[in-house]
């Protein structure tokens, strides 16, 4: 297809993207990203970085943007209050070579140069005024310009074929060897034909295979015969394609176009390149990152210029911030996006790895990814960044710092010190918590001192069984118990989980950092059991008769018991009853329970009123079906508890106890 007719084409996807969308009182990241993957999807990329800022009415802005003799899309979009965008594309002489005309909060200008050069991009707000999103896109016309190379096949490792950016090669795995294997196809029987690639200066390079098999596209750099030199591998872009999409550093590259399996066939291989920045230029123009700021931002079709110590070694399209410290102090980075797993990482010298300080890759929710630590003043670099390769979207990095001897009387959060602890009340519930800027005051056993920590308390008027866990955690955390605040004498339970059965009196929660470095945000749920009203329960427990269908229902009953299966929430649980069987003899039991209308969960203890007494435990499949728990039980008096998976399950069902004597001369023999 010529430019221009290709041109058009893609030009109709474009504007029937962004005309689709409401035009007015509307955020532009979002139609702007659907006009990202319409041309991504179309093969095309980037051809400069995402703008992002506002104007008022009447207010221009002029963008640089390198081109070779290419066609361009550049696309601006509008957000609340904008009226009417225009654009022109001016030469390197300054002379207008397009524009767009139509009046719309989003403007579309195509255009084919026929030289290389540095053009202007001219933005103006002619009506309204407002947020703007811009960049531009090249890519699949030059090749299919250039037509087909004059080799009609790749070679091998030994005598390779060269290739260039914007050509096309077409040829056939059929004849080639099977020397070699991609690591994302694993071990395969496929044979490969292998190009060379040589850049003279750090380029994005994309390499795609369109085949008539199942294909593999993998890049080594410096030696060809080394499975270790892989830098790249693809096997799945769509059907029968593999895609390559990555920023290389000046040096010789050895493409092999495989198949997956024994497949084998004829293929079309496709190369674009383009000049990368150097990290060298990325890092000059980070955006500043401000204590108590959140800034929005935009990973779309960029570079994945750096890479870290987590979050799969953050290999996904990033971005950095300059963030200066002026004393020593606490610090908390927080990256949040709903469009890929965010990693947020910091470095103290913006070019190098191996000054990075700190990296996360998950957070106080899902889609979050937080760190936070202690940092001395001075300059950092921090990148938000992803955990996938390629893949887009948008971010909010925000950033927050306290004293490193937090926990002044204006900034101390809630129950930072056993004076003001937080009362927790009712008989369960989760509150949130956040020890960024607390104290370290109340030392625990299974934490080392200089953590910072926030206190709750419990006054409880009766024998009570207390249980308490955390259910989000932004950094690591762990919980003590304790009868009197601050005196580790009086500790009852230290570790992830708090599980007692207390007397009536004060008592106090301790949520502190697992390491002295964890600060954060936390969650935390609970839970308070009047053991008077289960002891009493438990006193006038029915019989359960051997080998007959007991029926019943628990609905309206009480929540007195808990069980390792079928938990999904501490604070709040399903009704439940309990019953007596007797064990004569050593045997096999079986216990199965009907449940009509809800998931059904049957667990087995020794004795009636202490949870950590089960033996065992089984949940239904889903609702309305079969539990069943096997297990080898000694002569004695059981507890069997039917309860339900889930707060509120609770129903109709039958429940039966069966037994088959164990044969001792099948027991082996004691050691």
């Amino acid at each position: 297809m010529p430019c221009r007719a290709w041109f058009r084409a893609a030009a109709i996807a474009v504007v029937g993207t962004v005309t689709c969308s409401p035009s007015r009182g509307t955020d532009p990241a979002g139609r702007f990203f659907a006009v990202h993957n319409v041309m991504h999807a179309m093969g095309f990329f980037q051809a400069g970085p995402v703008n992002q800022g506002a104007l008022a009415e009447g207010q221009e802005i002029k963008l640089g943007l390198t081109l070779p003799a290419t066609c361009v899309a550049v696309v601006a979009v509008g957000g609340n209050g904008v009226d009417d965008l225009a654009l022109q594309l001016l030469d390197p002489e300054g002379k207008v070579v397009a524009e767009e005309t139509a009046q719309g909060v989003e403007a579309v200008l195509r255009s084919c140069v026929d030289r290389p050069g540095v053009y202007v991009v001219r933005l103006r707000m002619s009506h309204g005024a407002g947020e703007y999103l811009l960049s531009s896109w090249t890519g699949g016309e030059a090749a299919s310009d250039k037509g087909a190379a004059e080799l009609a096949s790749g070679g091998t490792c030994l005598a390779p074929t060269v290739i260039a950016s914007g050509h096309v090669y077409t040829g056939s795995t059929d004849e080639g060897t099977d020397d070699a294997d991609g690591s994302c196809a694993g071990s395969s029987g496929g044979k490969e034909r292998v190009y060379r690639l040589d850049l003279a200066t750090r380029q994005r390079v994309v390499i795609e295979v369109s085949a008539e098999f199942d294909s593999v596209l993998y890049l080594r750099h410096g030696d060809c015969s080394d499975d270790s030199a892989e830098v790249k591998c693809n096997d799945d872009a769509g059907p029968k394609r593999s895609r390559i999409d990555s920023v290389l550093d000046a040096g010789s590259y050895f493409v092999f176009v495989d198949g997956y399996g024994d497949e084998a066939g004829a293929y079309r291989l496709q190369v674009l390149s383009r000049d990368a920045p150097t990290l060298a230029d990325v890092c000059r123009g980070a955006r500043p990152l401000a204590a108590a700021s959140r800034v929005v931002g935009a990973l779309t079709d960029g570079f994945d210029n750096v890479n870290a110590t987590c979050g799969r070694e953050a290999k996904g399209i990033d971005a950095p911030f300059r963030f200066d410290i002026a004393a020593r102090s606490r610090v908390r980075l927080v990256e949040r996006s709903t469009d890929f797993r965010p990693v947020v990482h910091v470095r103290r010298v913006c070019e190098d790895a191996a000054t990075e300080v700190g990296c996360g890759d998950s957070g106080f929710t899902d889609d979050e990814a937080a760190w936070a630590g202690v940092l001395d003043a001075g300059a950092y670099w921090v990148f938000a960044d992803g955990a996938e390769e390629g893949i887009p979207g948008g971010f909010t990095l925000s950033a927050e710092t306290a004293p490193e001897r937090a926990g002044s009387s204006s900034g101390a959060p809630p129950g930072d010190s056993c004076g003001d602890a937080v009362q927790l009340t009712g008989l369960s519930g989760r509150v949130e918590g956040d020890t960024f800027a607390a104290k370290d005051d109340v030392p625990i056993s299974c934490a080392p001192n200089g953590g910072a920590d926030v206190v709750y308390r419990f006054d409880l008027a009766r024998r009570s069984r207390v249980t308490a866990r955390l259910v989000g955690d932004e950094s690591s955390h762990a919980l003590a118990f304790e009868r009197a605040c601050g005196e580790r004498s009086t500790e009852m339970a230290c570790g992830l989980l708090v599980d007692r059965v207390v007397e009536p009196g004060p008592y106090f929660l301790v949520v502190d950092g697992a390491r002295p470095e964890s600060l954060g945000r936390f969650g935390l749920a609970y839970r308070v059991r009047d053991m008077v009203d289960v002891e009493a329960a438990c006193t006038r427990v029915p019989p359960l008769a051997f080998q007959r269908k007991e029926a019943g229902t628990t609905a309206g009953a009480a929540d007195k018991f808990s069980s390792a299966c079928g938990v999904r929430s501490l604070s709040q649980g399903a009704p439940d009853r309990v019953y007596r069987l007797a064990v004569a003899r050593r045997m096999q039991v079986r216990l199965t329970l009907e449940a009509q209308g809800f998931r059904g969960v049957v667990s087995l203890r020794r004795v009636c009123a202490e949870d950590g007494s089960e033996v065992k435990c089984a949940e239904a499949p889903d609702d309305a079906s079969t539990a069943a728990l096997v297990t080898v039980l000694d002569p004695g008096t059981y507890y069997a508890v039917v309860d339900g998976a889930g707060p509120k399950a609770q129903g109709t069902f039958t429940l039966r106890w069966e037994g088959v004597e164990e044969n001792p001369k099948a027991r082996k023999p004691a050691r």
